[in-house]
Parts: C-alpha cells; sequence; structure tokens
C-alpha cells in the first residue's frame, strides 16, 4: 500500500499557518517570508517567536488547536499538484490519504473543496485525541510492504516499520535533512515528483 499524507504534501500549508501564528498569537507587522524562514529554520512556535521577538499568550496553543481546522483558515491550502493526477495514481494503484486532523468532517469537507471527493473513501484520518500514530496505524496492519510519503516527523517514524519505506517531501513544513539518515528514508522534492518517478520505474 502507497499511504501519502495530506498536509504539507498534498496541500500546501504554509499560508494557513502564517495566518493562524498570528490570529492566534495576536501578531501584528510580521510578513510571511519571515515567518516561513524562522519555521522552516526553528520548527517549534516558541523557538519562532522568540527568534522573531514575539511574545505568544498563554492561550497561544489551544487556539492554534482551533483555529487550524476552522473552514476559513483550511481555505487557504491550495494543491501542490494536479487533482487528476493524484486520483488518477490512486485509481491506478493501491493508495490511501493518511492523514492527522482533530475534526474529521473538516477534512472530508476540505477535500470536496478542493475537487478531490473521488479520494473520500481512500482517505484514513487518525485523531490525535485518540493517541494513534501512523507508525503505530501501519504496524497494526501487519507485515506488509508500505510506502509512506510525508513531510513530518510522524511520517519519519514510520520508518521503524518492517518493510516500510518512507519519502520525505520538501514541500512541507519541515526540511528533510533535518531527519538522521537511515536505509529506508529517501528524500524527494514533492508527491508530484514521486507519483512520475514511480509510474515510470514501478516499485520504487
Amino acid at each position: 500500500m502507497i499511504y501519502f499524507d495530506f498536509d504539507g504534501t498534498i496541500v500546501d500549508v504554509w499560508q494557513r499557518y502564517y495566518q493562524v501564528f498570528l490570529a492566534a498569537g495576536g501578531v501584528s507587522g510580521l510578513g510571511s517570508k519571515e515567518y516561513i524562514a524562522a519555521k522552516r529554520r526553528l520548527g517549534k512556535d516558541d523557538l519562532v517567536a522568540a527568534a522573531l521577538g514575539v511574545l505568544l499568550p498563554s492561550t497561544y496553543y489551544d487556539e492554534k488547536r482551533r483555529l487550524l481546522e476552522e473552514a476559513s483558515f483550511l481555505s487557504l491550502d491550495t494543491l501542490l499538484l494536479s487533482g487528476s493526477v493524484l486520483t488518477d495514481f490512486f485509481s491506478e494503484f493501491p493508495c490511501r490519504i493518511l492523514t492527522s486532523r482533530r475534526d474529521p468532517d473538516a477534512f472530508y469537507a476540505q477535500l470536496y473543496s478542493l475537487g478531490l471527493a473521488a479520494l473520500a473513501e481512500k482517505s484514513i484520518v487518525l485523531r490525535p485525541q485518540e493517541k494513534i500514530t501512523k507508525k503505530e496505524f501501519l504496524a497494526a496492519q501487519g507485515p506488509c510492504k508500505n510506502i509512506m510519503i510525508g513531510d513530518a516527523q510522524m511520517e519519519y517514524d514510520t520508518a521503524a516499520c518492517s518493510d516500510t519505506q518512507v519519502y520525505l517531501v520538501r514541500t512541507g513544513l519541515r526540511v528533510p535533512e533535518d531527519f538522521a539518515p537511515r536505509k529506508n528514508v529517501h528524500m524527494t522534492d514533492s508527491a508530484a515528483q514521486f507519483i512520475s518517478q514511480y509510474k515510470q520505474e514501478g516499485a520504487l
């Protein structure tokens, strides 16, 4: 099975995270390029805020969690690849979207708004409040050859599962080079590049 992460892999989330940082942090006068550069370099929001000279309120993280999945902020996401390329690939090969979201209904509404309704039945939503990681999900599927494409720690961690190859993209919130090298962890520029290469070469 080929599993695709969603945020940062299929959709560009930078504007959503930037606007949520401003709204939840009560921040003004900060440009998106400045925020993105700090976020890529430092990762954690408290470190980002300190580097940018911002004092985050005590309510910041609760507010961030709430706003990240509100429709008005989700609408800022844009597809990182052609929707038809993605849906065609899902039709041709055994694929699933495997995402972590607190509100599955908001996720499915976003799929429809992005023109990806055909992928709704091929999507799996893990809720953080249920404390099931992607690594645990894959391990529970039993021994089988999997591919995971994503951009974050949660996808990197699935490399610990036997017979799982991980491809980290450069389109998300983390830089793939930040992760420790592992023999079954690979780097690719984007989900689109992975799809193109997979179709040309078969199993990578």
